[in-house]
């Protein structure tokens, strides 16, 4: 088959991180390892043909309106924001339709993030599907954001892509009942299935700065939506009782709804600690494979989340993960057995966790170990569903 995504972004050399970024990268991966062909287009501010390994990107630029002829509040709008969008969105479909009259196109599969495939609802020629993303309402209500009429036009245009699709699923139950309580539609569940890619690792940053050290890891989006913010009270707890751990933060910092950089607070509060404190920005993944499979453990104290690529990571590696309860990260973790759960938004909770992970004896820690790798051969088939979701889709369109 020849499968299209659309996307607003994919990882490059100057932004490696993103989960539906990364997921792309590696689901289209596995899609060509097992036959397929792949075509990636992304919305972005240049129009640029790229592979990546065997992965064709299309880069579509954005639509701008000459500004000559608009006023400065029209400009600066919501609904000019929200119109200009729209006709992106329009530009992207020309250009999958021009794709398709050269090399036909199998399925399409939009992110329901940013609604790169509102164009192309219905279009009654190439079957698409819709992969739940989020839900940006539940997203901005715990990142602490308001309600500008800007969000709720794309929310509208978020919820028309899942909708009117020919299809749509999600990877976690948790957002499936988000959706189902909140718009009274029930996609599909369809795990994400595990993500390891084989790369050739780079150990520079891990040899300059890691090296022989005992440390707990978080990698990521650094914001209040994957629970950052609690590590202001606990790491200093945590450093304070064991003084033979590191804390390694990797990410980008988007910082608190203040507007704080949350390096600055989480560096403050332990400015007792500094020397074992270890922040980097974000890596691509061949400097950051070696620190994932060196660490400890991984903390992912998220209040929302979907099922995350970096909880597959971690467990592909045979890492323990300390998670939280109602986040969809307690349908990847066995409480105790593969990793940790602590409640949700709970500082307290979540520092007994990361106790209970570092008070492991080495047999305790091999067993979880184990388990974690057993786990993952589990989840080994998850893939074809996918696969035979894609064919039973366009049979049914078609």
């Amino acid at each position: 088959m020849h499968i299209v995504f659309l996307s607003t972004e994919y990882p490059t050399k100057d932004q490696p991180e993103g989960g539906l970024a990364n997921y792309l990268k590696n689901i289209g991966s596995l899609l060509i390892k097992h036959g397929n062909n792949v075509t990636i287009f992304v919305l972005s501010k240049r129009n640029f043909s790229w592979k990546d390994g065997d992965i064709y990107i299309e880069e579509v630029k954005n639509v701008s309106l000459n500004k000559y002829f608009l006023t400065k509040w029209c400009r600066n709008s919501d609904i000019y924001k929200t119109f200009i969008y729209y006709l992106s969105t329009r530009h992207l479909a020309s250009k999958v339709f021009s794709l398709h009259n050269k090399m036909r196109i199998d399925i399409i599969q939009t992110s329901s993030f940013m609604a790169p495939g509102f164009a192309l609802r219905k279009n009654e020629i190439i079957p698409m599907v819709t992969r739940i993303s989020s839900y940006s309402p539940l997203w901005r209500s715990k990142f602490g954001r308001g309600n500008k009429l800007s969000y709720k036009l794309l929310d509208w245009m978020e919820k028309k892509c899942v909708i009117d699709a020919d299809a749509t699923f999600s990877p976690s139950e948790f957002m499936i009942d988000v959706y189902s309580s909140n718009m009274g539609f029930k996609p599909k569940l369809i795990r994400t299935p595990t993500l390891y890619n084989k790369i050739k690792e780079d150990y520079s940053t891990y040899n300059n700065f890691l090296q022989k050290k005992k440390y707990l890891l978080y990698f990521g989006q650094l914001s209040r939506i994957k629970g950052v913010d609690l590590f202001i009270d606990i790491i200093p707890k945590i450093l304070y009782q064991f003084n033979d751990i590191f804390f390694v933060i990797v990410g980008r910092d988007d910082g608190l709804p203040n507007g704080k950089s949350l390096v600055h607070c989480i560096s403050e509060s332990s400015k007792n600690y500094s020397k074992r404190i270890i922040i980097r920005p974000s890596l691509n993944k061949s400097q950051l494979y070696p620190i994932i499979k060196n660490s400890f453990g991984v903390i992912m104290p998220s209040r929302v989340d979907n099922y995350p690529n970096a909880c597959l990571e971690a467990q592909s590696f045979g890492i323990p993960v300390v998670g939280t309860y109602g986040s969809s990260l307690d349908e990847m973790i066995i409480d105790e057995e593969t990793g940790y759960l602590a409640r949700n938004g709970d500082v307290n909770s979540l520092y007994e966790a990361i106790i209970k992970l570092l008070t492991l004896n080495k047999k305790e820690m091999n067993h979880m170990k184990a388990r974690i790798i057993n786990l993952r051969k589990e989840r080994s088939s998850v893939f074809f569903d996918l696969l035979d979701y894609y064919k039973n889709i366009k049979r049914i369109v078609e």
